[in-house]
């Protein structure tokens, strides 16, 4: 649906987060947007400290949805 990129915080340098953005072509989609958000929200229902806490839930200026997370120590794709 999406990418998930890594970023840090650019004053608490220690800080990790995994920001998680719907992917152009289906943010134009009112149905897929619809699902990303409400996946968004089950997030912080169902929070468990092995999946870490969601920050942010908000869209870019062109309208593309993401939600900024803790980065979990998981595996990474290469």
């Amino acid at each position: 649906m999406g990418r998930v990129y890594e970023a840090r915080h650019q004053r608490l340098t220690t800080k990790r987060f995994a920001v998680k953005m719907l992917h152009p072509d289906l943010a134009r989609q009112p149905d897929v947007v619809t699902r990303f958000s409400a996946r968004s929200r089950s997030v912080e229902r169902d929070f468990t400290p092995a999946r870490g806490r969601r920050y942010d839930v908000s869209s870019t200026p062109d309208g593309r949805p993401y939600i900024v997370a803790e980065l979990s120590a998981g595996r990474r794709a290469r």
